[in-house]
């Protein structure tokens, strides 16, 4: 793969959750639209997430394997931060995104966030970080008047 095909398709991997609206409803991928979902869905969405960021952390891999000056390392290891998702199992983003969602507080925040919440909780962040990062997301959900 050339490097700028390789660019170009870390890039659509990356911007593809980039929309925060559902295409067929218009809503906004938060709390209530994860609460109108049933528990098979709520497992496939994950599922197909968590095995979509996997599948962008392989092609950075490749990326920086093939063409080690492509990306900068310390971008590199920032980007593959984000996209690990591994060793946590579907069910367990499932129940941490219900338990999540049940804070009213919490109920405009949108899904990347959310699961990306629950995967730092899991893997044992600090709870300082975790309460300075969940406030952030709050006041970043909170909606501007029309």
């Amino acid at each position: 793969m050339r490097s700028a095909t390789a660019g170009l398709v870390l890039a659509v991997l990356l911007a593809g959750g980039a929309d925060s609206k559902t295409q067929e409803t218009g809503r906004d991928r938060d709390g209530y639209w994860w609460a109108n979902m049933t528990g098979l869905t709520k497992l496939a969405l994950v599922e197909g997430y968590v095995d979509g960021l996997a599948h962008a952390d392989v092609v950075v891999a490749l990326i920086a394997q093939e063409n080690p000056k492509a990306i900068d390392h310390t971008v590199r290891d920032a980007i593959r931060g984000n996209l690990d998702y591994y060793r946590i199992t579907y069910g367990q983003f499932v129940d941490g995104l219900d338990k999540f969602y049940l804070d009213y507080r919490n109920k405009a925040i949108r899904f990347e966030g959310a699961i990306g919440h629950v995967r730092d909780e899991i893997r044992g962040v600090p709870r300082e970080q975790l309460e300075k990062d969940l406030e952030l997301m709050r006041r970043g959900a909170v909606r501007e008047k029309p």
